[in-house]
């Protein structure tokens, strides 16, 4: 649990386990956007505390217990969060550590991502953890720590060694610190991409309109062109996708399948939701309860079909 000295220090560096996203080998769970929003729009709250993220913080002290099972000549500490010594803008809190020793970082992934872990002692993990251990090390001065994971479902921990690698670790520090620099001193995001973080980012940034049209420039009318055919490009690909599995369909017949090309297997009814709550008439607080957050759609002015809008 971060204490407030934890949470002040961390609200104004990138931690280390978001290093990884900066440098861009961060799942879109951990984009560099929610790091700049996190930093320069905290109030926005763009990336809340979903139920896996609240999960792993809850069983971080079991694997801790069961790594000192294992380890009982290791005593564990709860490290404190630190700026590191080299880049003030960057900042690591170990999840545990052996003093004068070792780091441990303490893991509980979900079962969707089992196939991202290898046996232990393997140098098979998510990259990311890579990057956050190497930055702990390379700020604590240790030469090697322990990653140690429960994958949920599974029976007993994996544990992974990692070395300190300070080569690497100056790589992604600097890259850390100039991205600190260039984004988050300057309070200028960075570059709009095709991430949802960054859709999120927009959504919380501008939620609602103030009434005005603006007129177009050049360059929008541009952009406009550019997205009307990367649309209708997209549209005729997926009627060629069609009609493609329908005559795949139509070879299989009545078969199962084609060895090696597809499947057939038959699936559930879909439950038509919105009928049953017409039908079941509930009340307004329980209708109220589960509407999630309002959001801005974004519409294409100009384009064939109403196919063409969707939610931004």
């Amino acid at each position: 649990m971060l204490t407030a000295a934890d949470q002040e220090i961390r609200s104004v560096c990138i931690g280390s386990s978001e290093a990884a996203a900066i440098i861009g080998v961060g799942t879109d769970a951990a984009s560099e956007w929610d790091v700049y929003a996190r930093l320069v729009h905290p109030e926005l709250e763009v990336r809340k505390r979903t139920l896996p993220m609240r999960k792993g913080n809850a069983l971080e002290d079991l694997v801790g217990e069961l790594y000192a099972e294992m380890f009982p000549q290791y005593p564990l500490t709860v490290a404190r969060t630190m700026r590191h010594p080299r880049y003030p803008f960057v900042c690591t809190s170990l999840d545990r550590e052996v003093l004068g020793s070792h780091a441990v970082e303490l893991k509980a992934p979900t079962i969707h991502t089992r196939d991202r872990w290898g046996r232990s002692w393997s140098s098979i993990f998510p990259t990311e953890y890579l990057v956050q251990v190497t930055i702990q090390l390379d700020a604590k001065g240790y030469q090697w720590g322990h990653l140690v994971s429960l994958i949920e479902g599974e029976g007993d921990i994996r544990i992974y060694k990692i070395r300190h690698d300070p080569e690497l670790a100056e790589i992604i520090l600097q890259k850390c610190d100039g991205w600190y620099r260039r984004h988050v001193l300057t309070r200028d995001p960075p570059a709009l991409d095709d991430s949802d973080a960054a859709e999120r980012y927009l959504q919380k940034r501008y939620p609602k309109g103030n009434g005005l049209v603006l007129p177009a420039d050049p360059d929008t009318l541009l952009l406009h062109e550019q997205l009307k055919r990367e649309r209708a490009s997209i549209k005729e690909a997926k009627k060629r996708a069609k009609e493609l599995t329908n005559v795949l369909r139509a070879r299989v017949g009545d078969n199962d399948g084609i060895e090696g090309v597809c499947m057939l297997r038959e699936q559930k009814g879909r439950v038509g939701w919105s009928k049953v709550a017409a039908e079941l008439q509930p009340a307004r607080e329980l209708v109220e309860k589960y509407t999630g957050e309002a959001k801005r759609k974004f519409t294409l002015l100009g384009a064939a079909d109403d196919d063409d809008e969707e939610a931004a």
